[in-house]
């Protein structure tokens, strides 16, 4: 699936289009000095969400996982979810960019403090949240696919940041 999507935007015109390494299957690394993100890559990110098993791709705008800031342009299905789950050191921020989805953020015990709607500059909803270091959140995918920029402090660490 990275592949397809890989070549489809390899070769695509130009105008947005930019090179892309696969990682796996769910990333997708852009690779040029110069990163800039067009409709056709927002539309791909859709598709290749929608076919993949996992029901997600990402293309990561930041050079590598030791980059110290990491902004990914990611694509959820509406069936993808993860849990709540908090940052201890870091803020995390996203910024809807196709579709719509809702951001639950919760206190330590669990009791949910409030929910912002999110969706593209269209919806009319929010398009932008920014969650502080240390808070519990989630979230949850309302359209078929939505794409959104998320923006975090690296490098990558498979613990919790």
């Amino acid at each position: 699936m990275a592949h397809d999507l890989w070549h489809a935007l390899k070769t695509s015109e130009k105008g947005g289009a930019m090179n892309l390494k696969a990682f796996n299957a769910e990333v997708l690394f852009a690779v040029d000095k110069v990163r800039s993100l067009a409709r056709k890559e927002i539309d791909l990110l859709r598709s290749g969400a929608l076919a993949a098993p996992t029901g997600r791709l990402r293309i990561c705008l930041h050079s590598d996982s030791e980059a110290l800031l990491h902004e990914m342009l990611i694509a959820l299905r509406n069936d993808v979810y993860y849990s709540p789950h908090k940052h201890p050191l870091t803020e995390e921020s996203y910024w809807l960019v196709d579709g719509s989805a809702r951001l639950h953020l919760y206190s330590p015990e669990g009791r949910e403090l409030s929910v912002i709607l999110l969706g593209d500059p269209a919806s009319g909803r929010s398009i932008y949240a920014r969650i502080p270091p240390d808070t519990f959140h989630c979230l949850m995918i309302e359209s078929q696919v939505c794409v959104y920029l998320e923006t975090k402090l690296g490098p990558f660490s498979a613990q919790p940041n």
